[in-house]
């Protein structure tokens, strides 16, 4: 049998391959609540490459970027055929429910943190007459944006347009469940006006405002939604939708359970990571080490619903353990394969028909481990990794 009749007729999950599996699935739904002084919110969504809300123009696209509390923050992108090809238009909007308004461009100057933005967009790769300008670090110390702007242009620092600041068209990327929080604040620069108008951003860690940490609570509870956050949100059953599936694989026999999660979770409902934690749930590490088929498959399948997260290749190396089956080692081998976010090289597609896939694979995966330690002891810090940095 053909590797492509393999992989449907026994691993349940399909691999869009051929004619009769590459047209792409209808966008499942995905609803958002939370509450704004009081009163309930409900948000309906598509998953299309992250949550974007229903256009009934073909040429305009809103993706949903953060839910804050109040602040509702879309990117808005139009595009259209002019006399010398094709254009786009996009931008950041802030739509604000019930009362709150914030003006972050007042807030950076109350606060005195308008050199942090500064800094930030010193950081940006490719900015003109650099040479010239102060180092970030002081830069950072300016408590005024405005004023700080005025001393580096008069320095000869950069053209006007790339310290030009939108400071009302910003998204909350996330927040150090503290005191601090990740914007991403809009800004327009020459290089992105010149065939199009394309939304620039700078991402900025911020003291916030004191009425916002109720919000960021509730959004940490899944109550609202952080842009980091929302390709993983899109990819996962809400709370209430996790439970019924819950309870009905817990009335399921074993086989059938990994059926029911492959054919419903992963394919009618498209919500990988939620298929991938009720493997984690259903199909626990053995207590006596060994692995049954059943488990064997459940697993190869979670390869597979994690495959576009870093999640993906470390979830595979369970294979290198002795006791897998040869079916279901070159199962795994191949949705390893289909894994992203590699280091260097891909996998070997060769190791799938090998005699013993995972001895095939196993210097690939070594490699990538290495490779990954190193990165992790050499990565530099900056203000747009995943946490706020110390003062």
């Amino acid at each position: 049998m053909n590797l492509t009749g393999w992989c449907l007729g026994s691993l349940l999950v399909i691999v869009a391959q051929g004619p009769a599996s590459s047209a792409r699935p209808k966008p499942a739904q995905r609803v958002l609540t939370w509450n704004v002084d009081g009163v309930p919110q409900r948000m309906t969504v598509l998953q299309d490459d992250g949550p974007v809300l229903p256009s009934k123009e073909p040429d305009t696209r809103i993706d949903i970027l953060s839910v804050i509390g109040p602040m509702v923050t879309t990117r808005f992108m139009q595009t259209w055929m002019g006399d010398s090809g094709g254009y786009i238009t996009e931008s950041m909007r802030v739509e604000y429910r019930g009362k709150y308004r914030f003006s972050l461009g007042e807030y950076l100057e109350e606060t005195r943190q308008g050199g942090r933005v500064l800094a930030a967009i010193l950081k940006v790769p490719d900015i003109p007459s650099k040479e010239r300008c102060p180092s970030p670090s002081m830069v950072k110390e300016q408590p005024s944006f405005t004023k700080g702007r005025e001393q580096l242009l008069t320095a000869g620092c950069a053209h006007p347009k790339w310290l030009t600041l939108e400071p009302e068209a910003f998204s909350i990327l996330n927040w150090d469940d503290e005191d601090k929080v990740l914007l991403a604040i809009q800004t327009f620069h020459p290089e992105g006006m010149r065939s199009s108008n394309r939304m620039e951003r700078v991402d900025v860690w911020l003291t916030a405002p004191p009425e916002w940490k109720p919000w960021l609570e509730a959004a940490r509870r899944g109550e609202g939604l952080f842009e980091d956050q929302r390709d993983d949100w899109v990819r996962r059953l809400s709370p209430r939708e996790l439970a019924t599936v819950r309870a009905r694989v817990t009335k399921l026999k074993h086989t059938a359970r990994r059926k029911f999660i492959a054919e419903t979770v992963y394919r009618a409902q498209q919500a990988p990571l939620s298929a991938a934690d009720l493997v984690d749930e259903f199909f626990p590490e053995p207590k006596d080490g060994g692995l049954d088929l059943d488990t064997q498959w459940a697993w190869s399948d979670r390869v597979l619903y994690l495959r576009h997260t870093p999640r993906c290749r470390k979830a595979a190396e369970v294979v290198l353990r002795e006791q897998w089956a040869p079916e279901t080692a070159k199962a795994i081998v191949f949705n390893l394969t289909q894994c992203g976010g590699f280091y260097g090289q891909a996998p070997p597609k060769g190791c799938v028909e090998h005699a013993a896939p995972a001895s095939c694979i196993k210097p690939w995966v070594e490699a990538q481990q290495e490779q990954e330690r190193s990165a992790s002891q050499f990565s530099p810090v900056n203000d747009r990794e995943g946490s706020a940095p110390a003062e």
